[in-house]
């Protein structure tokens, strides 16, 4: 049995649209954490928009599944088994045309992992916050779907503030502050 939840759209307007998938799945599932990855300019296979004056676009997709429960010492109440997972989505998109120097290139590669890399975070924060909540038996998909919603807000304002503050990655100094927070964060979360 399978219930689509919503479709959830973060859109940081220089640089990341992310498309947050939620499904909720009894049954089997994987708990393997998110595997570490690196951006290069491969993982960019969709089709650039040419109406926009920026470079790149990010579509990190991170999924939910719920695929079983334990009951809580509390009456009517229940852990879920989470499994998250972050892939990049078919909109994820570089124009390579238009980057004529490896600086520029590894600037762009550098900014868009961070981007990425925040998702990832999202991604960990997420299953580990769901995992460890004793839910209401009856009201456990609209509990999700809130806590969900006020996770994601805070993600949300994260990757704005990032792109704000780097000046969408022209500020090199505040970008490298970034790029050792995200490092931070990361090491911090698995």
């Amino acid at each position: 049995m399978m219930q689509t939840c919503r479709i959830y759209s973060l859109h940081c307007r220089f640089t990341l649209l992310a498309i947050l998938l939620i499904s909720f799945v009894i049954g089997q599932g994987n708990s393997e954490l998110p595997v570490r990855k690196k951006l290069t300019t491969s993982d960019f296979k969709g089709v650039p928009d040419e109406s926009v004056d920026y470079l790149a676009n990010t579509n990190p997709v991170v999924s939910l599944t719920l695929y079983g429960a334990t009951n809580c010492p509390e009456n009517g109440k229940i852990k879920l088994k989470v499994e998250t997972k972050i892939s990049l989505g078919g909109k994820t998109w570089m124009k390579v045309s238009k980057i004529k120097k490896p600086e520029l290139l590894n600037a762009l590669l550098s900014h868009e992992q961070g981007h990425y890399d925040l998702g990832e975070i999202f991604s960990i924060d997420l299953k580990r916050t769901l995992s460890a909540i004793c839910f209401d038996k009856k009201r456990y998909s609209i509990q999700v779907d809130s806590l969900y919603k006020l996770m994601f807000a805070r993600y949300d304002t994260l990757q704005r503030r990032y792109d704000t503050e780097t000046g969408y990655m022209r500020n090199n100094e505040v970008q490298n502050k970034w790029k050792q927070k995200i490092a931070i964060m990361l090491k911090d979360i698995q």
